[in-house]
């Protein structure tokens, strides 16, 4: 017992002591800012063992790869490695897709997000790697492999049903995607039915592989990369390309689709666009619960802003829509960003080169400031009027293709001239920022104005101004004459400043501009004694000017524009209207002129229509100001150089005005001589630069009726009273004309029904017109969509579907596909009595989506197939979109061929001018006008069409 007892007070004491020595340990630990910590063996920290998982990866070709990774990493991780499987450079445009959400919600795994909570369940999992974002033009595309990823998801949805096409672009298609596969149509190996193994849209037939074959046979020769560019280029006028779509209801729970694009948010019921929202116009999205919410931007003339509301499925159907729209408006805003700063300036300060075989300091010669062209070597002593701007792209041309397809040409782009206020709100291709891009301000330039504009002074700003960048060059006032400083004495002063009054602030002085300048100086030569400025009133041409226009109370500056990016020229005035906000501002917009900014944004990278576009959207800031620098008349256009002792007379020869030529005053021969000779010189272009787009006095009051407003496609594009088509009822307004050709001396008078391609709410107009008139045949120059805008409604079933129309009810019975056109025949029926009419519908679908086809062969093949299938004495109806270009140049090519079959003179310009007289605007462009004269010579010169015998 006593054993045991010590054994007890030794091990007490043991206890003991280690208890004081901890006490002791402790309290020293506490005297030196120590802390206590008693931790277990058990609570000492593990490794940590990060769990391992197995990601299914499913390609665009159909392989499937595993990928193991950490639940711990990020997506980002796992993207890398599908990017490197792939050898992908292009990352930006692609994604992985988890694979229970391609329906009704698309989900995408987030790149910073760790993946154990994005993907949740059993594993392995399975991911599909996908296109997320489908620019506009493809052809930007800098990669083949890219390219060739974008052949591949575009197939997969429209074999997959994912992405909707109508069977005469599937048959198209598809011939590309054998080219692709198989290469050239070998009759040897590709026996008939080789195609029975191939799957190209959901529901195919043996009658669908046999127009694919016949049509694969017409590709040989294209490599495989030109034909997945051909059909990449024949995909991206589908409606629904690069539309990535989400179930949805409205508020009264119907079903609706929401559809995301580059351009904005659409709203589609029953796969009809019914509503489409731009970014620009966007100025909020929100959800709560499972409801989202699209805050549109307040306009000019409202009072509030709208608010659009949708219910989703669940709440993570509308955070995963809500997700959406925030990056793809993020993305598409990215393709915009700025390049680094100095590289910037080194473009922009070269726009106003008058010499480019001059040295690089004469490049930097010349800037505009508020109306007034100056030498940046004066640019301290001047009054330092300034620009704010929220970005300023880069100018460097886009990498293009350079294959040439030989059959179907989407990507030769040639001049167009388009009416700025020609355009409705239809969905663009385009993201734009704020309202307000430029802010001008003076400054200071005398100890007068020092006293009356203080340093403290704090102008107002707008909203829109608040977020400009830092580095703008400050805040301004008033301006004074200029006062003519040598360069000489520049170039002797200290840092290439000049001998300048301490009154000229230098706070607002680009302090990079200034050392770039300097850098240039020093290394200058004699040849830049000839620098100079003046002032508004003495502009020279290759001058940068400012020019400010208010629209007018309709909306319209008063000018036409040719060029962009897409048609390979650059951005020009063609036309001033007299009288107009053009004509009038001070200084003053000229024919000619170049522009190359608009409202602060270089549009030297954008394309004709998104130019177009940003000159519209200016209209609809506070200020409605259009703020456009131009280099001055830097191309005298159509015009040939002139030696040196010619005189410098800028005004046009009598000879070269539109006058009205007599039939019979020439031969046939020599009135194409006389076009020949016109087209080397451009002066036809200029006489018809010169012919009205609207005959003077002719009305359109019917089509400005309130009721018939809707019913035109383009505000601008009106019927004339005198020739417009009545309709039997109570509506009787559609947009549509007479328009009677004449061909002399033989009395044959081709009669013609021009139109705008139908809205879906004027389909039944359409086919009532057809009824009215028993027409046997309608020539449609358009696709329904290109570049992702509704040109024309589908107005007819696909074949053998049967649909109503009104009082009509049309069955397509066929449909032939060439490569440049389709053949459909139809019956028309009237329900009330069940009398039936036969219609040949004749599409050409190889115009490309700018401008005009480089060859004229496959339309003019078009024009003859058209010509036999004419009925004497019975007009035939002709449209494209607006009804005016591609149906002007149809009209005038059948036209010249008449003449020409009967050995008289052709003038296309009289063609025109008579088209005009009965319907506005026939031949838009001047692009177009030179394609049909070219085309008419072509006729003429290789004996397509000859003079008929005279008995």
């Amino acid at each position: 017992m006593r054993m045991r007892a010590r054994r007890r007070a030794a091990r007490g004491g043991a206890v003991a002591a280690a208890g004081y020595s901890a006490i002791v340990m402790n309290s020293r630990l506490r005297a030196l800012g120590g802390r206590i910590n008693n931790i277990r063996t058990s609570e000492l920290p593990k490794e940590k063992t990060r769990s391992e998982i197995i990601c299914n990866v499913h390609f665009l070709d159909g392989s499937v790869q595993s990928f193991k990774v950490n639940k711990q990493d990020t997506g980002q991780v796992l993207l890398d490695m599908t990017y490197n499987q792939l050898g992908v450079t292009e990352k930006e445009y692609f994604g992985l897709q988890q694979n229970e959400s391609l329906v009704d919600s698309p989900r995408w795994l987030e790149p910073n997000k760790p993946i154990r909570k994005q993907l949740k369940g059993g594993f392995p999992c399975t991911l599909r790697f996908r296109v997320r974002f489908f620019i506009p033009d493809p052809n930007t595309l800098q990669q083949e492999q890219t390219r060739h990823l974008f052949f591949l998801q575009l197939k997969t949805d429209i074999v997959e049903g994912r992405l909707s096409c109508p069977i005469s672009s599937a048959v198209v298609l598809a011939s590309y995607a054998v080219q692709s596969q198989l290469g050239d149509y070998n009759a040897s190996v590709h026996h008939p039915g080789y195609l029975s193994n191939f799957k190209f849209i959901p529901e195919q037939n043996k009658d669908f592989l046999i127009k694919v074959e016949s049509l694969h046979e017409q590709h040989s020769g294209l490599k495989q990369s030109e034909a997945e560019s051909c059909y990449i280029n024949i995909a991206r006028t589908l409606e629904f390309y690069g539309v990535e779509l989400h179930s949805g209801r409205d508020l009264h729970n119907l079903d609706l689709m929401i559809g995301i694009a580059s351009s904005g948010i659409a709203v589609y019921r029953k796969l009809i666009c019914t509503s489409f929202y731009p970014w620009v116009n966007i100025l909020k999205i929100s959800f709560k619960r499972k409801k989202f919410f699209i805050q549109q931007r307040q306009k000019h003339n409202e009072s509030r802003e709208h608010i659009v509301a949708f219910n989703m499925l669940n709440y993570r159907a509308c955070k995963n829509l809500w997700k959406s729209c925030v990056e793809h408006h993020t993305f598409f805003q990215a393709k915009k960003s700025l390049p680094h700063e100095k590289k910037i300036l080194s473009h922009y300060w070269t726009l106003g080169s008058r010499n480019p075989a001059k040295s690089v300091n004469s490049q930097y010669c010349r800037k505009v400031i508020g109306g007034m062209v100056w030498n940046p070597s004066m640019r301290r002593s001047l009054s330092v009027e300034h620009l704010e701007t929220k970005s300023l792209p880069s100018r460097s041309p886009p990498v293009t293709p350079n294959w040439r397809s030989p059959r179907l040409r989407h990507e030769i782009r040639k001049p167009r001239h388009s009416s700025v206020d020609n355009l409705t709100n239809e969905i663009s291709y385009i993201t734009e920022t704020e309202d307000v891009f430029y802010t001008y301000k003076g400054s200071p330039t005398s100890k007068d104005s020092d006293s009356e504009f203080s340093q403290n002074r704090s102008p107002q700003r707008r909203s829109s101004e608040q977020e400009s960048p830092k580095n703008v060059l400050g805040n301004s006032p008033v301006q004074r004459p200029l006062t003519h400083i040598s360069p000489k004495a520049f170039a002797e002063s200290p840092n290439g400043v000049g001998n300048i009054s301490s009154s000229y602030p230098l706070e607002g002085v680009d302090k990079q501009f200034l050392e770039t300048y300097d850098n240039i100086t020093k290394s200058s030569s004699t040849e830049d004694s000839n620098q100079y400025y003046c002032d508004k009133n003495d502009v020279i041409e290759g001058d940068l000017l400012l020019v400010r226009i208010i629209p007018d109370e309709d909306g319209k500056f008063g000018f036409n524009l040719k060029g962009g990016v897409d048609q390979k020229m650059p951005l020009v005035v063609s036309r001033i209207t007299p009288g107009s906000p053009a004509d009038k501002c001070i200084p003053k917009l000229n024919e000619g002129d170049q522009i190359v900014l608009i409202n602060g944004r270089d549009i030297s990278e954008h394309t004709h229509d998104q130019v177009v576009m940003f000159i519209k959207a200016s209209r609809e800031s506070h200020t409605r100001e259009l703020a456009l620098l131009v280099r001055r008349k830097v191309v005298k256009q159509f015009v040939e150089p002139k030696s040196e002792d010619e005189a410098d007379s800028h005004d046009l020869p009598e000879s070269l005005l539109p006058v009205c030529s007599q039939y019979g005053g020439d031969t046939l021969e020599e009135s194409m001589e006389q076009l020949r000779k016109g087209l080397e010189s451009g002066t036809v272009l200029i006489q018809f630069e010169q012919l009205y787009r609207k005959k003077p006095g002719l009305a359109v009051t019917c089509a400005k009726v309130p009721q018939n407003m809707d019913k035109n496609r383009y505000k601008d594009v009106l019927p004339y009273d005198a020739t417009r088509i009545i309709l039997q009822g109570d509506e009787d307004y559609i947009n549509a004309n007479y328009v009677n050709m004449e061909i002399p001396s033989v009395g044959i008078v081709n009669r013609y029904i021009a139109t705008q391609g139908p809205l879906p709410h004027t389909c039944a107009h359409f086919w009532q017109v057809v009824w009215d008139h028993k027409l046997s045949l309608i020539i449609m120059l358009t696709t329904l969509t290109e570049r992702g805008r509704t040109k024309c409604h589908q107005y007819w079933p696909d074949p053998p579907d049967v649909m109503e129309y009104g009082s009509f009810r049309v069955r397509c019975h066929s449909e032939d596909c060439t490569i440049a056109y389709v053949v459909r025949e139809m019956v028309i029926t009237k329900v009330e009595t069940e009398q039936q009419h036969t219609v040949t519908h004749l599409q050409y679908v190889a115009w490309p989506d700018h401008g005009v086809p480089d060859d004229s062969m496959d339309f003019l093949e078009f024009v003859n197939c058209m010509r036999p299938k004419r009925v004497e004495n019975e007009p035939v109806l002709v449209h494209c979109s607006a009804g005016i270009g591609r149906t002007g140049v149809l009209v005038t090519m059948e036209t010249a061929m008449c003449l020409i079959e009967r050995n008289q003179p052709v003038y296309p310009l009289d063609i025109v001018r008579k088209m005009r007289d009965q319907r506005a605007m026939m031949v838009q462009t001047s692009s177009q006008y030179k394609f049909v004269c070219e085309a008419i010579l072509r006729v003429y010169k290789e004996g397509l069409v000859r003079p008929l015998d005279s008995s």
